[in-house]
């Protein structure tokens, strides 16, 4: 089933199909909007076969974004011709004299458009007067800023009242709905080989293969740099030894993580973690978002962890997203 009008949310996470083979993809990490034309001009799509990697759709290459699945009419772009754009979710909107009007909880756009024609707001004013979520006309929105989104000149009381509450149609229960839907098509994928080549779950990788390949790279290259080593200056060994450092100390950290109490966990984590990123998008096991890659750990973040018992897992994409760092800047050395 394909809907003209599509959810941001019921888009994120969800697997991409290129239609002339019938191959995944990867999955929807995020979309992109033109600030200055308020639409959504495509999307980035996280790799299932790179660490660590993002590619972009332009939205004319998009054939439909579907309940079960995004289709392709042709390739992703391997460049960065998405950059420029944002991801406007959690942004405030804010209303000529100051006032928070509530942040982005989520948008409603145009599949052939692409034009943004509702967002769904949450907390500020639309907290108090609607106690939940409700809608705000894209008509209503005169600038998408660098921090801030900016409401009309013109926007009322009367617009606010007329704002729809979802009610019965709570985004919430929406994205229950969606998750059992993804669940049954991913069963059916299982049963349904020939038509993919492979199980819908192999375009996810687990923190747990992350982590292994990162160390995997990093013991090759500090096996290279003992090869060579006569070759190499001092600021290049240097960098292998921090390298080599750094690995340990997460490893260590990873084994001592496995020997605590979750509810002790959830302060090692706080103090460990917070402020850092994660090298990949981490989800739980009904495929519910918990961090997006790149992104920065927040005490939110950790606690979302800890009630989807994802907390081993997110202590593995940081501590590859800090590995990694080192191993680029070791190539980088070497290279010098």
């Amino acid at each position: 089933m394909v809907d003209k009008k599509v959810r941001a949310l019921d888009a994120l996470g969800k697997e991409t199909i290129l239609l002339k083979d019938g191959s995944l993809q990867g999955k929807v990490q995020s979309l992109v909007v033109d600030e200055q034309q308020r639409s959504v001009k495509g999307i980035f799509v996280r790799l299932k076969k790179l660490l660590n990697n993002l590619s972009y759709s332009p939205l004319e290459r998009i054939q439909a974004f579907g309940t079960q699945g995004v289709t392709l009419k042709d390739e992703l772009v391997q460049d960065n011709t998405g950059s420029g754009y944002r991801d406007i979710l959690g942004m405030p909107v804010i209303t000529l004299d100051g006032s928070m009007l509530g942040k982005i909880d989520d948008y409603i756009f145009d599949t052939e458009t692409g034009l943004i024609e509702e967002y769904i707001l949450s907390g500020g004013l639309v907290k108090d007067r609607f106690q939940g979520k409700a809608n705000l006309s894209g008509e209503r929105i005169s600038l998408i800023g660098k921090d801030v989104i900016l409401a009309t000149a013109d926007l009322s009381d009367e617009d606010l009242e007329e704002a729809v509450f979802f009610g019965e149609e709570d985004p919430d229960l929406i994205k229950d709905e969606n998750e059992e839907e993804r669940k049954d098509f991913r069963e059916n994928l299982q049963e349904t080989k020939e038509f993919v080549g492979e199980k819908f779950n192999e375009g996810k990788k687990s923190a747990e293969k992350i982590w292994n390949q990162t160390l995997s790279t990093a013991k090759s290259l500090s096996e290279r740099f003992v090869v060579k080593a006569g070759e190499l200056g001092a600021e290049a060994k240097d960098s292998l030894e921090k390298l080599n450092v750094k690995r340990e100390q997460w490893q260590e950290k990873l084994k001592d993580a496995k020997k605590i109490s979750k509810s002790d966990l959830g302060d090692k984590l706080l103090a460990e973690l917070r402020g850092k990123t994660v090298s990949a998008t981490l989800y739980s096991d009904d495929n519910e978002l918990i961090v997006e890659a790149g992104a920065t750990i927040t005490d939110e973040v950790i606690t979302k962890a800890i009630e989807l018992e994802k907390t081993y897992e997110l202590m593995q994409l940081v501590a590859a997203c800090e590995v990694e760092s080192q191993i680029i800047e070791v190539e980088k050395k070497e290279k010098e």
